[in-house]
């Protein structure tokens, strides 16, 4: 893997690595469920088009930081993230701009999947 950015926001270092079309399945498990909506059959529509914008999308990276869960500030193929939510991610100008599967969320140390 190489490392395509390290992005610096205030509070974190934010490593930026470009996965694209490398095996990537052993990076999910259980923490990468899909969204958390508090309505099953809301999540089950969610997931299957968070699933076909993941397979459309053109470019995968690997992003790992410490600290909080949102990697606000990160650099990615040219635009900043301003804040992800329920599987979507938004940039500073509040477009939606991918999809990301956290894969590790763990006493700070966290790992997210972003599909733009």
């Amino acid at each position: 893997m190489e490392n395509i950015t390290p992005t610096y926001s205030p509070e974190k270092l934010i490593n930026v690595t470009e996965v694209t079309g490398m095996d990537i399945a052993h990076l999910l498990g259980a923490l990468a469920k899909g969204p958390d909506l508090g309505d099953a059959d809301a999540e089950t529509k969610a997931a299957q088009i968070f699933e076909k914008i993941k397979n459309n999308s053109k470019k995968t990276f690997l992003l790992k930081w410490q600290g909080s869960r949102v990697p606000t500030g990160a650099k990615i193929d040219g635009m900043e993230i301003k804040t992800t939510q329920h599987g979507v991610i938004m940039d500073v100008n509040d477009s939606q701009i991918g999809t990301y599967e956290r894969v590790l969320d763990t006493d700070g140390e966290q790992q997210m999947l972003v599909y733009i």
